[in-house]
């Protein structure tokens, strides 16, 4: 148990990381451009606004909600005798995806989400897909080669 949940903080650590970073690229593609001339000060703002990124909006999400809801499902496809690697991606997709709709519906309403523009649905979907499925991963890549 201790084990899988090294490899669970883990894979939330790297998830964090790579998810803020995605998330900083995909928000800067209509930045402006920057007149400074020196790199060296726009990597570290550009540092600076990943890290932001990873610790505020996703290192909660994963830590808080991910990492036990995962826990979780480990636990009750082993219960079930279900070890299959495609179950397990399928179902930590399906149960991020249904909670952020289910928060979607109580912080914005149902107005929002039925009148939400294509680009703003296919940037959540993609989120939806690619942050639990960095996880599971990183997870299952860390049990298969970790003995």
């Amino acid at each position: 148990m201790i084990k899988e949940l090294k490899y669970k903080l883990i894979a939330g650590l790297f998830t964090t990381l790579n998810s803020g970073f995605i998330y900083y690229l995909i928000e800067s593609k209509d930045a402006e451009v920057v007149t400074n001339k020196n790199t060296l000060t726009n990597l570290i703002g550009a540092l600076e606004k990943i890290l932001a990124y990873s610790f505020i909006y996703v290192l909660p999400i994963i830590f808080i909600i991910g990492i036990p809801i995962s826990i979780l499902i480990d636990f009750i496809l082993k219960k079930v005798s279900l070890d299959k690697s495609i179950i397990s991606f399928i179902i930590h997709v399906s149960i991020f995806g249904i909670g952020i709709i289910l928060y979607w519906g109580i912080t914005l309403g149902l107005n929002k989400i039925n009148f939400m523009s294509e680009p703003e649905l296919v940037y959540n979907l993609f989120i939806f897909v690619y942050t639990p499925g960095i996880f599971w991963l990183i997870n299952y890549m860390q049990k298969k080669i970790i003995p």
